[in-house]
C-alpha cells in the first residue's frame, strides 16, 4: 500500500514519507523558542499585578493569597498572570526585586541630601536612622520583607535584593560618616552599627514584639543613640577602674578598712585557699592586710 502526501512542492510517497514528515514536525517543536515570562513594570498588566501583590501582602500572608485573587484585584485574567510569571514563587521574587530596586534608588537620592542638610555628626545619624526606619517599616515594604524571609528557606535568592540594599546603605552611609570618625576601624564600626540597626528593624517587622515596635517614636531615638555610641571614639571614652594599677583599692566596712592589691583581684579562689593555709600564713605573699 502506497500513500501520497502533498507537502509544499515535495511529494512524499510510501510509509517512509509519512515517518519523515512526522520527524520534521517533532523537530520544529523542539527547536521552538521558549516562552519569555519576564516583563518589566512598564507593561501595564505587570504593573497592576505588582501593585496588587503589595496591597495583599501588606496585611496577609502570601500562603493565604491565591493567584486568582491577585489577578482579580489587578483586573486581569489568570492566563495573563501565567503569560508573565511561570509560577507564584517567580512572581514573589519579582515583587521583592522591584521593591528593593526602588528602595536602593531612594537611598542614592536621599541620603546625600541628609549629609548636606545637617552640619554635625549627631544630627546626621539621627536623620539616617529615622530615614531607614521609615523606608523599611511602611506597610507595603514590611509586607514584602516578611515575604522574603518566609520564602528564603526554599528560595535563597529571595534574600538577594535585601542584601543588595544593605550593601548599598553600608557604602553610602560609610562615605558620609567616615570623614567625621577617628580611627582606622571607622568603616567597620559603621557597618557594625548598621547591622544592629537593621536587626532591630527586621525583628520589629517580623514579630513586632518588645518596647521597640513599628511606628513607635522611641525606636528612632533609641537606635540613633545606639548608633552614635557605637561610633564614638574609644580613645575619648570615659575610663573605668584600672586593675593593673600598682596602688591598692581601699574598701571600708563597719569596723575596719581593707586594702586589696590588684593582683589579689586576678587570683582564683583556689589560689586564695592555698595562701590562707597554715603553711602560707607566715609568707610574704599575702596582699590583703589590715591598715
Amino acid at each position: 500500500m502506497k500513500v501520497v502526501i502533498e507537502f509544499g512542492q515535495q511529494n512524499l510517497k510510501s510509509e517512509f514519507g509519512i515517518l519523515w514528515y512526522r520527524g520534521q514536525m517533532l523537530k520544529s517543536r523542539k527547536t521552538k523558542k521558549p516562552k519569555v515570562f519576564s516583563r518589566g513594570l512598564s507593561d501595564s498588566r505587570t504593573h497592576a499585578l505588582y501593585q496588587a501583590g503589595l496591597k495583599f501582602f501588606s496585611k496577609s500572608d502570601f500562603d493565604t493569597v491565591s493567584i486568582a485573587m491577585i489577578a482579580k484585584v489587578a483586573e486581569c485574567s489568570v492566563g495573563a498572570f501565567y503569560e508573565r510569571f511561570p509560577n507564584k514563587n517567580a512572581y514573589l521574587i519579582f515583587l521583592i526585586r522591584n521593591t528593593f530596586r526602588t528602595k536602593i534608588n531612594s537611598l542614592e537620592n536621599n541620603l546625600p541630601k541628609i549629609a548636606h542638610k545637617k552640619s554635625n555628626r549627631k544630627s546626621v545619624i539621627e536623620e539616617i536612622a529615622e530615614f531607614l526606619i521609615d523606608e523599611l517599616s511602611g506597610e507595603k515594604t514590611a509586607g514584602v520583607i516578611r515575604v522574603a524571609f518566609k520564602l528564603a528557606p526554599t528560595h535563597p535568592e529571595a534574600l538577594t535584593p535585601i542584601t543588595e540594599y544593605r550593601a548599598a546603605a553600608n557604602k553610602i552611609i560609610s562615605e558620609i560618616l567616615k570623614p567625621n570618625i577617628q580611627g582606622r576601624d571607622a568603616r567597620n564600626r559603621i557597618e557594625e552599627a548598621l547591622q544592629i540597626l537593621f536587626s532591630v528593624i527586621f525583628d520589629a517587622i517580623q514579630q513586632n514584639y518588645g518596647p521597640l515596635q513599628l511606628n513607635n517614636v522611641r525606636m528612632s531615638a533609641v537606635l540613633s543613640k545606639q548608633f552614635e555610641a557605637h561610633l564614638a571614639d574609644k580613645s575619648k571614652s570615659s575610663k573605668g577602674t584600672v586593675f593593673n594599677s600598682t596602688k591598692p583599692a581601699h574598701y571600708k566596712t563597719q569596723n575596719k578598712e581593707i586594702a586589696i592589691h590588684p593582683e589579689e583581684i586576678a587570683r582564683s579562689p583556689r589560689d586564695k585557699r592555698r595562701e590562707t593555709s597554715p603553711k602560707a600564713k607566715s609568707s610574704k605573699r599575702r596582699n590583703v592586710k589590715l591598715i
